[in-house]
């Protein structure tokens, strides 16, 4: 980490990882407790690349909102936003889905997702997974669970 730091001049491969001011506690705490190569590979999905990009071009405060009219937003409400889009966006691929028994089982899985009850953090460092999400960001690949 010091040296992809040092040389970012040189190579810039660290914004690829999505290692930043927004994600640098995060990834620091994985990396210690043992992820390795999944730090990255969960760092760099495109979900977390756009809240941390919006985050930082923010300068750490996002944007008015009515719910806290009076001060800009922390980045938990950009997170909630984030979280918000992704699963209309999810939402909407479910619809496409033509098998009956396939769409209901996606919906079982939204509504786990929707409800705080995911259970199965174990793919979400699943390598494999986080391999193919990132070569087909726009497929339902990652959230097979």
């Amino acid at each position: 980490m010091v040296n992809a730091h040092v040389d970012v001049a040189k190579d810039p491969y660290v914004f690829d990882l999505n290692v930043n001011s927004c994600t640098y506690n995060i990834t620091n705490f994985l990396l210690r407790a043992g992820k390795g190569e999944s730090t990255f590979l969960f760092l760099a999905q495109p979900a977390l690349k756009e809240y941390a990009d919006e985050y930082n071009n923010s300068g750490g405060l996002y944007g008015q909102n009515l719910k806290y009219e009076a001060e800009k937003t922390s980045k938990y409400a950009l997170l909630d936003e984030k979280i918000n889009i992704y699963l209309k966006r999810l939402w909407s691929k479910i619809q496409d889905i033509k098998d009956k028994n396939d769409k209901m089982q996606w919906v079982k899985k939204l509504n786990e997702i929707r409800s705080g009850n995911f259970t199965n953090w174990k793919i979400v460092f699943d390598k494999d997974t986080a391999k193919k999400a990132l070569k087909n960001p726009d497929s339902l690949i990652g959230l097979e669970f």
